[in-house]
């Protein structure tokens, strides 16, 4: 009995270190997820701003007699995809990498040309057998240098017709509990995502073509740009879910195991009673 009680109590022990560990994580991942939101919805209103401003220079290219046709706007008569996914380089955030493994597997095909973002969908790319095109380790630390260059060089692949769309999949972030892998289409450029308005009366120097044609890249390196945010938000939502579903775990662990403690205790005592009342018994 008194091997039980040891034997709990270890545990009870271990389960506090665990529960401390947890709770400073989830402590870390709140504040981290805090900030990153604030980049997130403050990209937001930059990528929006562009947005508009390339409808408008549509709705103007549509008004002209001959439509120019700008080359982010063309469908290219070959199938071969640029697909970036973004991944994350750590664990411990609940079924955030799983799940964006699985839809990486049923989403990209072997042909496909992949940008991979981070060790964890690096590593689970190379358990399915699928052949990136290029890595990128310790993604987590990426700063906005590396990640425009990421967007730069996917522009000037679709500009030099290696590819004929960039894609990228990432795990969209839609509340704190909430969160799941999403794939876009970068380029070309679809009409129907922009508001497609009556034209505006604005004068476009030099041409509305060639405004289009500057922002398009702009607009694209921004999106990409956002998605990273995205998806950065949804790893410390996550991981701030599964550390707080971990310290409620542990609490009741912590519980049951205190309840089984005190049982185990009672018994050893009502045992030491009945010792002692048997004892006294027989030797009257």
């Amino acid at each position: 009995m008194a091997d039980t009680q040891i034997a709990i109590r270890r545990r009870i022990r271990s389960v506090n270190n665990t529960l401390q560990i947890t709770r400073a994580m989830e402590l870390v991942a709140t504040s981290k997820l805090q900030r990153q939101k604030n980049r997130m919805l403050k990209g937001k209103v930059y990528a929006d701003t562009l947005r508009e401003m390339i409808g408008k220079a549509l709705s103007s290219l549509d008004a002209m007699p001959e439509k120019p046709v700008s080359p982010y706007l063309e469908k290219r008569d070959f199938d071969r995809p640029l697909v970036i996914v973004i991944g994350s380089d750590e664990g411990m955030c609940g079924a955030f990498n799983s799940n964006l493994e699985k839809f990486v597997l049923a989403n990209v095909r072997p042909e496909d040309r992949l940008v991979l973002c981070g060790d964890k969908v690096i590593r689970a790319a190379e358990r399915n057998k699928l052949q990136a095109y290029t890595v990128y380790h310790d993604f987590s630390h990426a700063d906005e240098t590396l990640i425009r260059h990421i967007g730069e060089e996917a522009l000037k692949m679709f500009r030099e017709h290696e590819i004929s769309e960039i894609r990228v999949i990432y795990v969209e972030y839609i509340n704190a509990a909430s969160f799941e892998p999403t794939m876009t289409c970068l380029l070309p450029i679809e009409r129907d995502h922009f508001s497609q308005e009556e034209p505006p009366e604005i004068l476009f120097e030099p041409d509305a073509e060639g405004i289009v044609n500057e922002l398009i890249p702009m607009y694209v390196r921004n999106v990409f740009y956002s998605l990273v945010l995205r998806s950065k938000t949804s790893e410390y939502a996550s991981r701030r879910l599964a550390m707080e579903t971990a310290s409620d775990n542990a609490v009741e662990l912590k519980e049951e195991l205190t309840l089984s403690y005190n049982k185990a205790r009672q018994a050893a005592i009502t045992q030491e009673i009945t010792e002692i009342s048997v004892s006294g018994m027989s030797r009257e």
